[in-house]
């Protein structure tokens, strides 16, 4: 069986990813927060939500939604 390949990541969706393995599940609020720089709510919303239909991330059916990374890093370099 041939494992899937990771599509071509861009720097934002690298950058999103870094935060997710070092802080592991989060709310979009959490996720917001632990960016290295300054980003818009809805900007997160968009990025994880892109992500989670690329199959990058993964999103939790509970309320608040908790996003996690789907990949890991071995997977991406």
């Amino acid at each position: 069986m041939r494992k899937r390949k990771t599509p071509r990541l861009t720097a934002g969706e690298m950058e999103i990813l870094e935060m997710l393995w070092e802080a592991g599940e989060v709310s979009l609020s959490q996720a917001q927060q632990a960016m290295k720089r300054d980003v818009g709510y809805t900007t997160i919303q968009t990025r994880l939500n892109r992500m989670v239909e690329k199959g990058l991330v993964r999103r939790s059916r509970t309320r608040p939604a908790k996003y996690s990374a789907a990949v890991s890093a071995a997977d991406v370099s």
